[in-house]
Protein backbone atom coordinates (compact mmCIF):
# COMPACT_ATOMS: atom_id res chain seq x y z
CA UNK A 1 0.00 0.00 0.00
CA UNK A 2 2.89 2.36 0.78
CA UNK A 3 4.43 1.65 -2.63
CA UNK A 4 1.09 2.29 -4.37
CA UNK A 5 0.53 5.59 -2.55
CA UNK A 6 4.06 6.76 -3.24
CA UNK A 7 3.73 5.96 -6.95
CA UNK A 8 0.32 7.62 -7.22
CA UNK A 9 1.64 10.67 -5.33
CA UNK A 10 4.55 11.01 -7.73
CA UNK A 11 2.20 10.67 -10.70
CA UNK A 12 -0.19 13.29 -9.28
CA UNK A 13 2.74 15.64 -8.64
CA UNK A 14 3.90 15.20 -12.23
CA UNK A 15 0.37 15.89 -13.50
CA UNK A 16 0.12 19.05 -11.35
CA UNK A 17 3.52 20.38 -12.52
CA UNK A 18 2.67 19.77 -16.20
CA UNK A 19 -0.78 21.37 -15.80
CA UNK A 20 0.67 24.50 -14.16
CA UNK A 21 3.35 24.79 -16.85
CA UNK A 22 0.87 24.41 -19.70
CA UNK A 23 -1.60 26.91 -18.20
CA UNK A 24 1.24 29.39 -17.76
CA UNK A 25 2.13 29.10 -21.46
CA UNK A 26 -1.54 29.46 -22.40
CA UNK A 27 -1.99 32.65 -20.32
CA UNK A 28 1.21 34.08 -21.79
CA UNK A 29 -0.12 33.58 -25.33
CA UNK A 30 -3.77 34.49 -24.71
CA UNK A 31 -3.39 37.96 -26.26
CA UNK A 32 -2.31 36.43 -29.55
CA UNK A 33 -5.70 35.60 -31.04
CA UNK A 34 -4.19 34.19 -34.22
CA UNK A 35 -1.85 31.77 -32.38
CA UNK A 36 -2.82 28.18 -31.58
CA UNK A 37 -0.52 28.23 -28.54
CA UNK A 38 -3.14 30.22 -26.60
CA UNK A 39 -5.27 27.03 -26.68
CA UNK A 40 -2.50 24.65 -25.68
CA UNK A 41 -4.24 23.92 -22.37
CA UNK A 42 -7.41 22.86 -24.22
CA UNK A 43 -5.33 20.71 -26.59
CA UNK A 44 -3.21 18.85 -24.04
CA UNK A 45 -4.69 18.89 -20.53
CA UNK A 46 -7.73 16.60 -20.87
CA UNK A 47 -5.95 13.87 -22.90
CA UNK A 48 -2.98 14.14 -20.53
CA UNK A 49 -5.24 13.57 -17.49
CA UNK A 50 -6.76 10.51 -19.16
CA UNK A 51 -3.26 9.23 -19.91
CA UNK A 52 -2.20 9.76 -16.28
CA UNK A 53 -5.27 7.86 -15.10
CA UNK A 54 -4.40 4.97 -17.43
CA UNK A 55 -0.80 4.95 -16.18
CA UNK A 56 -2.01 4.97 -12.58
CA UNK A 57 -4.31 2.02 -13.29
CA UNK A 58 -1.49 0.08 -14.93
CA UNK A 59 0.84 0.89 -12.03
CA UNK A 60 -1.63 -0.41 -9.45
CA UNK A 61 -2.24 -3.59 -11.50
CA UNK A 62 1.51 -4.13 -11.85
CA UNK A 63 2.14 -3.77 -8.08
CA UNK A 64 -0.76 -6.06 -7.18
CA UNK A 65 0.34 -8.61 -9.79
CA UNK A 66 3.79 -8.79 -8.20
CA UNK A 67 2.32 -9.29 -4.69
CA UNK A 68 -0.22 -11.95 -5.73
CA UNK A 69 1.78 -13.67 -8.53
CA UNK A 70 -0.46 -12.45 -11.36
CA UNK A 71 2.29 -11.57 -13.81
CA UNK A 72 0.36 -13.02 -16.77
CA UNK A 73 -2.58 -10.75 -16.01
CA UNK A 74 -0.28 -7.71 -15.83
CA UNK A 75 1.29 -8.59 -19.18
CA UNK A 76 -2.13 -8.98 -20.79
CA UNK A 77 -3.14 -5.45 -19.73
CA UNK A 78 -0.05 -3.83 -21.25
CA UNK A 79 -1.42 -3.64 -24.84
CA UNK A 80 -4.56 -1.91 -23.55
CA UNK A 81 -2.49 0.72 -21.73
CA UNK A 82 -0.37 1.21 -24.84
CA UNK A 83 -3.53 1.59 -26.90
CA UNK A 84 -4.83 4.23 -24.50
CA UNK A 85 -1.51 6.05 -24.87
CA UNK A 86 -1.89 6.00 -28.69
CA UNK A 87 -5.51 7.18 -28.40
CA UNK A 88 -4.49 10.09 -26.16
CA UNK A 89 -1.76 11.16 -28.60
CA UNK A 90 -4.28 10.93 -31.44
CA UNK A 91 -6.74 12.98 -29.39
CA UNK A 92 -4.10 15.69 -28.89
CA UNK A 93 -3.16 15.66 -32.58
CA UNK A 94 -6.79 16.09 -33.70
CA UNK A 95 -7.30 18.97 -31.27
CA UNK A 96 -4.03 20.56 -32.35
CA UNK A 97 -5.03 20.28 -36.02
CA UNK A 98 -8.40 21.91 -35.34
CA UNK A 99 -6.96 24.90 -33.48
CA UNK A 100 -4.07 25.42 -35.91
CA UNK A 101 -6.46 25.58 -38.88
CA UNK A 102 -8.71 27.92 -36.88
CA UNK A 103 -5.71 30.19 -36.16
CA UNK A 104 -4.78 30.23 -39.86
CA UNK A 105 -8.12 31.85 -40.73
CA UNK A 106 -6.50 35.11 -39.62
CA UNK A 107 -4.17 34.75 -42.60
CA UNK A 108 -6.56 34.34 -45.57
CA UNK A 109 -3.79 35.07 -48.06
CA UNK A 110 -1.89 32.06 -46.72
CA UNK A 111 -4.74 29.55 -46.34
CA UNK A 112 -8.23 30.07 -47.73
CA UNK A 113 -11.32 28.56 -46.12
CA UNK A 114 -11.59 25.93 -48.87
CA UNK A 115 -7.94 24.94 -48.55
CA UNK A 116 -8.22 24.86 -44.76
CA UNK A 117 -11.22 22.54 -44.96
CA UNK A 118 -9.41 20.23 -47.39
CA UNK A 119 -6.21 20.13 -45.34
CA UNK A 120 -8.26 19.43 -42.20
CA UNK A 121 -9.97 16.43 -43.79
CA UNK A 122 -6.70 15.03 -45.15
CA UNK A 123 -4.84 15.47 -41.85
CA UNK A 124 -7.67 13.83 -39.91
CA UNK A 125 -7.66 10.88 -42.31
CA UNK A 126 -3.88 10.43 -42.02
CA UNK A 127 -3.94 10.69 -38.21
CA UNK A 128 -6.76 8.16 -37.82
CA UNK A 129 -5.21 5.65 -40.24
CA UNK A 130 -1.80 5.83 -38.55
CA UNK A 131 -3.38 5.44 -35.12
CA UNK A 132 -5.35 2.36 -36.18
CA UNK A 133 -2.27 0.76 -37.71
CA UNK A 134 -0.21 1.44 -34.56
CA UNK A 135 -2.92 -0.01 -32.31
CA UNK A 136 -3.10 -3.15 -34.47
CA UNK A 137 0.67 -3.45 -34.20
CA UNK A 138 0.48 -3.04 -30.40
CA UNK A 139 -1.86 -6.03 -30.22
CA UNK A 140 0.70 -7.93 -32.37
CA UNK A 141 -1.64 -8.28 -35.31
CA UNK A 142 -0.01 -8.70 -38.71
CA UNK A 143 -0.99 -5.60 -40.67
CA UNK A 144 0.84 -6.50 -43.91
CA UNK A 145 -1.96 -8.73 -45.31
CA UNK A 146 -4.40 -5.92 -44.49
CA UNK A 147 -2.21 -3.39 -46.28
CA UNK A 148 -1.79 -5.72 -49.26
CA UNK A 149 -5.53 -6.35 -49.46
CA UNK A 150 -6.16 -2.62 -49.09
CA UNK A 151 -3.72 -1.88 -51.91
CA UNK A 152 -5.38 -4.37 -54.26
CA UNK A 153 -8.82 -3.07 -53.32
CA UNK A 154 -7.73 0.53 -53.79
CA UNK A 155 -6.32 -0.28 -57.23
CA UNK A 156 -9.58 -2.01 -58.25
CA UNK A 157 -11.75 0.82 -56.98
CA UNK A 158 -9.45 3.40 -58.54
CA UNK A 159 -9.67 1.75 -61.96
CA UNK A 160 -13.46 1.46 -61.74
CA UNK A 161 -13.96 5.02 -60.51
CA UNK A 162 -11.14 6.82 -62.29
CA UNK A 163 -13.41 9.71 -63.32
CA UNK A 164 -14.56 10.23 -59.75
CA UNK A 165 -10.98 10.12 -58.48
CA UNK A 166 -9.77 12.50 -61.20
CA UNK A 167 -12.50 14.97 -60.26
CA UNK A 168 -11.64 14.58 -56.58
CA UNK A 169 -7.96 15.24 -57.32
CA UNK A 170 -8.98 18.20 -59.47
CA UNK A 171 -10.96 19.63 -56.56
CA UNK A 172 -7.98 19.07 -54.28
CA UNK A 173 -5.66 20.92 -56.66
CA UNK A 174 -8.17 23.78 -56.94
CA UNK A 175 -8.12 24.07 -53.14
CA UNK A 176 -4.31 24.04 -53.02
CA UNK A 177 -3.43 26.21 -56.02
CA UNK A 178 -6.52 28.50 -55.73
CA UNK A 179 -6.67 29.84 -59.32
CA UNK A 180 -10.09 31.23 -58.36
CA UNK A 181 -12.30 31.47 -55.29
CA UNK A 182 -16.04 31.55 -54.69
CA UNK A 183 -17.37 34.87 -55.97
CA UNK A 184 -14.62 35.41 -58.56
CA UNK A 185 -15.44 36.16 -62.18
CA UNK A 186 -13.65 33.83 -64.57
CA UNK A 187 -13.57 33.07 -68.29
CA UNK A 188 -13.14 29.61 -69.81
CA UNK A 189 -12.36 30.01 -73.52
CA UNK A 190 -11.95 26.26 -74.04
CA UNK A 191 -15.49 25.57 -72.72
CA UNK A 192 -17.27 28.00 -75.07
CA UNK A 193 -18.71 29.95 -72.16
CA UNK A 194 -19.39 33.62 -72.64
CA UNK A 195 -17.45 35.25 -69.85
CA UNK A 196 -16.72 36.35 -67.36
CA UNK A 197 -18.97 34.09 -65.29
CA UNK A 198 -19.36 34.01 -61.51
CA UNK A 199 -18.06 31.08 -59.42
CA UNK A 200 -20.76 30.06 -56.93
CA UNK A 201 -19.36 26.88 -55.38
CA UNK A 202 -16.17 24.80 -55.47
CA UNK A 203 -16.94 21.27 -54.35
CA UNK A 204 -15.03 18.01 -54.16
CA UNK A 205 -16.50 16.76 -57.44
CA UNK A 206 -18.10 19.74 -59.20
CA UNK A 207 -17.60 23.47 -59.55
CA UNK A 208 -20.79 25.50 -59.97
CA UNK A 209 -20.73 28.71 -62.00
CA UNK A 210 -23.47 31.10 -63.12
CA UNK A 211 -23.41 32.06 -66.81
CA UNK A 212 -24.52 35.33 -68.44
CA UNK A 213 -28.10 34.07 -68.75
CA UNK A 214 -28.11 33.36 -64.98
CA UNK A 215 -28.21 29.61 -65.52
CA UNK A 216 -26.18 27.34 -63.22
CA UNK A 217 -23.44 25.42 -65.02
CA UNK A 218 -21.91 22.34 -63.34
CA UNK A 219 -18.33 21.63 -64.38
CA UNK A 220 -16.40 18.50 -63.28
CA UNK A 221 -13.22 19.54 -61.50
CA UNK A 222 -11.07 17.38 -63.78
CA UNK A 223 -11.48 19.81 -66.71
CA UNK A 224 -9.55 22.49 -64.82
CA UNK A 225 -6.38 20.40 -65.05
CA UNK A 226 -6.00 21.35 -68.73
CA UNK A 227 -8.44 24.25 -69.17
CA UNK A 228 -7.30 27.84 -69.66
CA UNK A 229 -8.79 29.90 -66.83
CA UNK A 230 -8.82 33.72 -66.92
CA UNK A 231 -9.62 35.28 -63.55
CA UNK A 232 -11.08 38.74 -64.15
CA UNK A 233 -11.52 39.41 -60.42
CA UNK A 234 -7.77 39.53 -59.86
CA UNK A 235 -6.87 42.01 -62.59
CA UNK A 236 -4.89 45.01 -61.36
CA UNK A 237 -5.89 47.35 -64.24
CA UNK A 238 -8.16 47.57 -67.23
CA UNK A 239 -6.92 48.64 -70.63
CA UNK A 240 -8.41 51.25 -72.93
CA UNK A 241 -7.29 50.54 -76.50
CA UNK A 242 -8.71 52.64 -79.32
CA UNK A 243 -7.84 53.45 -82.95
CA UNK A 244 -8.96 56.92 -83.99
CA UNK A 245 -9.00 57.90 -87.67
CA UNK A 246 -8.67 61.52 -88.82
CA UNK A 247 -8.67 63.18 -92.25
CA UNK A 248 -5.51 63.71 -94.31
CA UNK A 249 -6.33 67.41 -94.43
CA UNK A 250 -5.79 67.62 -90.64
CA UNK A 251 -2.20 66.40 -90.84
CA UNK A 252 -0.85 69.82 -89.75
CA UNK A 253 -2.77 69.53 -86.45
CA UNK A 254 -1.61 65.99 -85.72
CA UNK A 255 1.31 66.82 -83.40
CA UNK A 256 -0.72 69.25 -81.30
CA UNK A 257 -3.62 66.80 -81.17
CA UNK A 258 -1.56 63.84 -79.92
CA UNK A 259 0.27 66.00 -77.36
CA UNK A 260 -3.00 67.36 -75.95
CA UNK A 261 -4.41 63.84 -75.71
CA UNK A 262 -1.34 62.64 -73.78
CA UNK A 263 -1.58 65.57 -71.38
CA UNK A 264 -5.29 64.88 -70.86
CA UNK A 265 -4.69 61.19 -70.13
CA UNK A 266 -1.82 61.87 -67.72
CA UNK A 267 -3.95 64.37 -65.79
CA UNK A 268 -6.96 62.04 -65.53
CA UNK A 269 -7.29 60.65 -61.97
CA UNK A 270 -8.28 57.14 -63.11
CA UNK A 271 -5.30 56.65 -65.44
CA UNK A 272 -2.37 54.93 -63.73
CA UNK A 273 0.70 57.20 -64.12
CA UNK A 274 3.08 54.23 -63.72
CA UNK A 275 2.00 53.08 -67.20
CA UNK A 276 2.77 55.78 -69.74
CA UNK A 277 -0.30 56.57 -71.92
CA UNK A 278 0.47 56.00 -75.59
CA UNK A 279 -1.03 58.36 -78.23
CA UNK A 280 0.82 58.21 -81.56
CA UNK A 281 0.25 58.15 -85.29
CA UNK A 282 0.16 54.47 -86.09
CA UNK A 283 -1.20 53.96 -89.62
CA UNK A 284 -1.33 55.95 -92.84
CA UNK A 285 -3.58 54.75 -95.64
CA UNK A 286 -5.42 56.27 -98.55
CA UNK A 287 -8.60 56.94 -96.56
CA UNK A 288 -7.37 58.24 -93.17
CA UNK A 289 -4.58 58.78 -90.65
CA UNK A 290 -4.80 56.26 -87.79
CA UNK A 291 -3.99 57.35 -84.22
CA UNK A 292 -3.17 54.65 -81.68
CA UNK A 293 -4.44 55.29 -78.12
CA UNK A 294 -3.45 52.97 -75.27
CA UNK A 295 -3.89 53.63 -71.53
CA UNK A 296 -4.39 51.65 -68.29
CA UNK A 297 -6.97 52.68 -65.72
CA UNK A 298 -7.18 51.51 -62.10
CA UNK A 299 -10.95 50.90 -62.26
CA UNK A 300 -11.37 47.12 -62.49
CA UNK A 301 -15.10 46.68 -61.84
CA UNK A 302 -16.94 46.65 -65.17
CA UNK A 303 -19.53 49.42 -64.45
CA UNK A 304 -16.84 51.70 -63.04
CA UNK A 305 -14.53 50.92 -65.96
CA UNK A 306 -17.20 51.68 -68.56
CA UNK A 307 -17.96 55.01 -66.84
CA UNK A 308 -14.25 55.94 -66.86
CA UNK A 309 -13.87 54.86 -70.49
CA UNK A 310 -16.89 56.96 -71.49
CA UNK A 311 -15.41 59.95 -69.67
CA UNK A 312 -12.05 59.54 -71.40
CA UNK A 313 -13.56 59.10 -74.87
CA UNK A 314 -15.75 62.17 -74.38
CA UNK A 315 -12.65 64.13 -73.36
CA UNK A 316 -10.74 62.90 -76.45
CA UNK A 317 -13.67 63.86 -78.70
CA UNK A 318 -13.77 67.34 -77.13
CA UNK A 319 -10.05 67.75 -77.88
CA UNK A 320 -10.69 66.75 -81.51
CA UNK A 321 -13.55 69.21 -81.74
CA UNK A 322 -11.52 72.01 -80.12
CA UNK A 323 -8.66 71.54 -82.61
CA UNK A 324 -11.10 71.41 -85.52
CA UNK A 325 -10.10 67.85 -86.40
CA UNK A 326 -12.71 65.72 -88.14
CA UNK A 327 -13.02 62.03 -88.72
CA UNK A 328 -13.29 60.85 -92.32
CA UNK A 329 -16.66 59.78 -93.62
CA UNK A 330 -16.50 56.16 -94.63
CA UNK A 331 -18.08 55.19 -97.93
CA UNK A 332 -19.09 51.65 -98.73
CA UNK A 333 -19.65 50.24 -102.21
CA UNK A 334 -22.59 47.90 -102.36
CA UNK A 335 -22.20 45.10 -104.89
CA UNK A 336 -25.04 42.88 -105.96
CA UNK A 337 -24.32 39.47 -107.28
CA UNK A 338 -26.77 37.52 -109.34
CA UNK A 339 -26.81 33.93 -108.30
CA UNK A 340 -27.74 31.48 -110.95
Amino acid sequence: MVEIFLGLGALLLLQWVVSVFIRKISRKEENKASSWTCKIDVIILTPFKVLCAALATYYIIHILAERFSLSNFAESTRPFISSIFVICITWMAIRWKKHVLHALQYHPKMVSSGLGHTLGKLLSMVIYILSILIILQVFQLDIWPLLAFGGIGAATVGFAAKDVISNFCGGLMLSITRPFLVGDQISLPSQNLEGPVVVEEIGWYLTVIRDKDKRPVYLPNAIFSNALVINSSRMSHRRILEHINIRHSDFSKLKTLTENCRVFLKAHPSVDPSYEPLVFLNTVNESALGIYLDAYVVATELPEYLAVKEEILVGIYQILDKEGVKMPVQTFAIESTLKL
